[in-house]
């Protein structure tokens, strides 16, 4: 190839006089323009020239950490990649590696050329390298899930997720999606189907993208709906309309004020002051009466959004003064709106869109052409933090909210360290810094109030941590809202994965907090089933950070879920016992198990309907249900719904087991079957399914009829019904049907287990 002719450059400090220079000057003078050139040929695609250059001031004793060098260097790396010339990317990098190995972008692009080379073992050292350099660039996460996309799907998709949480745009939503589809396609990942639908009186299609990908994250599937624009009212009145015809999981509906009573803004000042909040109210009360139409039809939850506050008023700060101001009404009709989701708690909910357009500044976010020309009142910009808040409701739709937070402590939980800086020393409480530990404190407590579990995993003196739980006078956590604590010096995976064997659950329910960023690579790497958090280095951020993750929603709370961590506490408790004892009969019979079996009531029904969604291995159909859905069961009489409540010596477990009967002459075929994991082993599950048999032999019922479902997670449960002296009818690979002839058998009632309430 001809060498190109270089044009000379009045701004070149090379064409000035450099005789008067020092030496040192005059070597960096050179050194720019050489860099200046090196650059010049990469533009023009002269790469072979520009290498030579490059060898050539290297050559001089140039430091290649020059800042224009390194630049330079990377140039002509990335030029290799875009002409797919892989392999000069490996050798280019190789042979200054001891220099360019300090450059995140390097970095990632060596380990992108090894990749496309088959080199997965360096790929991945290359790529886990540009990570610790710089955790916030998101292209070494995607090549590392593409690197694992065949050989461990699982942690493919945990990176393709930090892709995306680290590229929260339309297009780093989609590359992600079809990241994640294309693992679909290899049936090596298991998600679940959840069907949502968006209707309402302005644009919110712009969501998909962003919604689905979190989704995704989720381990969730999602098949959307969208309603026409302000046909909210046809599709909620009509049962055979577009989305009765979806069967919606989870419907939001979007309502805007000034589309749903636009007199309230065209004529504001024309309304007498004392009819202005009547008027609105009229609009409103047709809106309940249209969500409690589609409440009584459909199955699904129903999410409304609360009306947006404009970021000024016609008045200005005058509005606060009137009387029946534009804020006085708009905030009259939110309240309402609340109001309304009281008569069914359960199924009927509020999205605060006020809240998230506010925490992401009105006035930076707005785009006022498309709120005008296509009816898009929530802006692009806020749509990634808004689809972050529906999923504060889709993941407990969805049965994917996770159950665990697991916690370091130094610097986590209080600032400082305890075995350096004692008791005295770490910072905690009403005054900075330790006020900020003393607030993400709380924030913890408060999520153990409301069911999550607790944990402590951290490299630490046992004695000191018990210590500092106990004495100090401002520590708002104890040690018994924490249900397994790992105090030690062990690998912090190693305790993790101790703790989800002591509480029994998947890695999936775990949220891993810790302040120190190797220990999260490390959990990240071989745990990618946790959700390990980005924890931000300023401790000030910690409590936004843990209230923000939205993974801990519930809506609706039980008596179980508020008791959750002394239940744990007590299970501990009985493992205790059973290592002492080695005879299981005799450790069985130390229990002194009581079991009560009702069937569902009011107060019970929500705990029944969260065990069949939340309920895997120990459940043998795996069905999952709504409150409405029990409910319907229970009161009618073609089926029977029974839930089972067990105690023992060390205190109650709460409702821990659910049974749906169908009546079909005269069978009963159990429709679910499910038990907590937590109790299993202990005879629980045949005293259940003997007084579900009596209660059937009391009917005159002939035949009760079980079935499995072989799931990934209820193998446990495969020999239940066989066991239990059940014939098997048919063997198919995904539905095993058995039958119990109550006229010749009945099941058996373990003798260690008592009773205590036999009820029909």
């Amino acid at each position: 190839m001809a060498k190109p002719i270089l044009k000379s450059d009045p701004l070149n400090p090379m064409e000035s006089s450099s005789k008067d220079l020092d030496p040192i000057t005059r070597a960096e003078m050179e050194l720019t323009a050489g860099c200046q050139e090196i650059r010049f040929l990469v533009e023009r695609g002269y790469l072979s020239m520009a290498r030579e250059k490059f060898e050539e001031i290297f050559s001089k004793g140039q430091q290649i950490k020059n800042r224009h060098l390194v630049e330079s260097a990377i140039a002509l790396l990335q030029a290799y990649e875009k002409n797919k010339q892989y392999q000069s990317v490996n050798d280019f990098f190789k042979q200054y590696e001891s220099a360019l190995g300090e450059s995140q972008i390097a970095l990632t692009l060596a380990g992108s050329s090894c990749l496309n080379l088959n080199d997965y073992q360096q790929a991945e050292n290359f790529l886990e390298g540009a990570i610790q350099k710089d955790s916030s660039c998101p292209d070494p996460y995607l090549l590392l899930g593409d690197l694992y996309a065949k050989s461990q799907p699982d942690k493919a998709a945990g990176y393709y997720s930090q892709y995306h949480d680290l590229r929260p745009s339309v297009l780093g939503a989609r590359i992600f999606i079809k990241r994640v589809k294309s693992l679909l396609k290899t049936n090596s990942l298991s998600f679940k189907n959840l069907s949502i639908a968006f209707i309402g009186n302005f644009t919110i299609e712009p969501i998909k993208d962003f919604l689905e990908a979190e989704c995704f994250k989720q381990s969730i599937q999602p098949q959307f709906y969208f309603g026409g624009y302000d046909q909210y009212i046809q599709e909620m009145a009509d049962a055979n309309s577009g989305l009765f015809q979806f069967d919606p999981a989870i419907t939001f509906l979007f309502l805007d004020s000034q589309t749903l009573s636009p007199e309230l803004f065209n004529k504001f000042f024309d309304i007498p002051p004392e009819k202005r909040f009547h008027l609105a109210e009229d609009k409103l009360e047709q809106v309940e009466a249209l969500c409690n139409k589609f409440l009584d039809l459909s199955k699904s939850h129903l999410v409304v959004s609360n009306f947006l506050l404009p970021s000024d008023y016609y008045m200005g700060v005058y509005d606060s003064k009137m009387e029946s101001g534009q804020k006085e009404i708009l905030d009259k009709m939110n309240d309402h709106l609340l109001g309304q989701t009281r008569s069914n708690p359960q199924r009927h909910h509020i999205l605060d869109a006020e809240k998230v357009l506010s925490n992401c500044g009105k006035i930076t976010c707005a785009n006022e052409k498309m709120r005008y020309l296509a009816k898009m009142i929530i802006p692009d910009q806020a749509l990634p933090n808004m689809a972050r808040e529906l999923m504060r409701f889709v993941r407990p739709v969805g049965g994917k909210t996770k159950k665990c937070l697991v916690l370091d402590l130094d610097n986590t939980l209080w600032g400082g360290i305890l075995g350096e800086d004692g008791l005295e020393g770490i910072e905690l409480g009403l005054e900075p810094p330790g006020n900020a530990f003393y607030e993400f404190q709380k924030a913890v407590k408060a999520l153990q109030r409301r069911g999550i579990i607790l944990a402590i995993n951290s490299k630490n003196d046992p004695d000191l941590v018990c210590e500092a739980f106990e004495k100090h006078p401002d520590m708002q956590l104890k040690l018994s809202d924490f249900a397994c604590i790992r105090t030690n010096w062990n690998d912090k995976a190693q305790n993790l994965r101790e703790i989800a064997d002591e509480l029994n659950l998947g890695l999936n329910s775990f949220v891993f907090f810790d302040d120190n960023p190797a220990e999260r690579l490390l959990i990240r790497q071989q745990m990618p089933e946790v959700l390990t958090v980005e924890v931000p280095e300023d401790y000030s951020e910690y409590t936004r950070t843990l209230l923000n993750l939205g993974v801990f929603e519930t809506l609706h709370l039980t008596e179980e879920d508020k008791n959750r961590t002394h239940l744990y506490q007590t299970e501990d408790k009985r493992r205790r016992l059973k290592n002492q004892i080695t005879d299981l009969d005799g450790y069985l019979k130390s229990l002194k198990t009581q079991v009560v079996i009702q069937p569902a009531d009011s107060f019970s029904i929500p705990r029944v309907a969260q065990l069949t969604q939340r309920t895997n291995q120990f459940n043998l159909t795996t069905r999952r249900y709504s409150e409405a859905d029990i409910r319907a069961f229970a009161e009618s009489k073609k089926n029977r719904v029974y839930f089972l409540k067990s105690g023992d010596r060390f205190g109650d477990h709460g409702i821990i087991g659910a049974c749906i009967v169908r009546i079909e002459n005269d069978s009963w075929e159990l429709d679910t079957f499910l038990m907590s994991c937590r109790v299993i082993g202990r005879g629980i599950e045949n005293a259940f399914l003997y007084d579900i048999c009596r209660k059937a032999s009391e009917d005159r019922i002939k035949n009760v009829v079980g079935r499995y479902f072989p799931t990934r997670k209820n193998q446990m449960a495969e020999g239940f019904y066989p066991n239990a002296g059940f014939k098997a009818i048919t063997d198919h690979p995904q539905e095993k049907v058995f039958t119990l002839d109550l006229e010749k058998n009945s099941a058996s009632l373990p003798i260690h287990i008592q009773i205590l309430q036999h009820e029909n």
